[in-house]
């Protein structure tokens, strides 16, 4: 079983590793002819194309067609780690919204509108909520990189 992705080396050192199925979907693609494969929900962890879904020998994949390759535990790990890094930065991108906010709103001549000011100030007191409500979830929550490591653990153990 595939216990890992293959680094991202590029597409041409994966051509080789292409699973038949998944050469044969994109030659019939090219052609307009159906295709044989089954192609999952997922979306590769390393370049976000389209993972196929192969079963071979009793063992499930997941491979796009530049040939990331990953079993079940390792994609959700990734895909935990990607939701971890996303919410962060979201917290993140939250807090710069709000200052720069806050920033322009203290440049306005004191002449100005003040229902602009005012509707300008409420924008920045949302970004602040938003991105406290999402702190405190995050902060109250497991980890979500956790659950890949809870997941695999339990599966190795079944």
């Amino acid at each position: 079983m595939v216990n890992q992705n293959n680094g991202g080396n590029g597409a041409a050192a994966h051509e080789d590793a292409k699973p038949q199925t998944i050469q044969q979907n994109l030659e019939a693609q090219a052609q307009g002819r159906l295709r044989g494969g089954q192609l999952s929900t997922y979306a590769c962890a390393e370049c976000g194309g389209t993972l196929w879904q192969i079963e071979e020998n009793g063992h499930l994949h997941f491979q796009c067609h530049v040939g990331h390759t990953y079993s079940p535990q390792v994609l959700l790990q990734q895909k935990a780690v990607l939701l971890e890094a996303l919410l962060w930065s979201s917290v993140r991108t939250l807090v710069e919204k709000g200052t720069l906010v806050r920033q322009m709103v203290n440049r306005l001549p004191a002449d100005a509108d003040p229902e602009q000011r005012a509707r300008i100030e409420q924008m920045a007191r949302l970004d602040t909520e938003q991105e406290q409500a999402l702190r405190r979830m995050l902060e109250a929550y497991p980890n979500p990189s956790a659950q890949g490591y809870i997941v695999t653990e339990a599966l190795e153990k079944a």
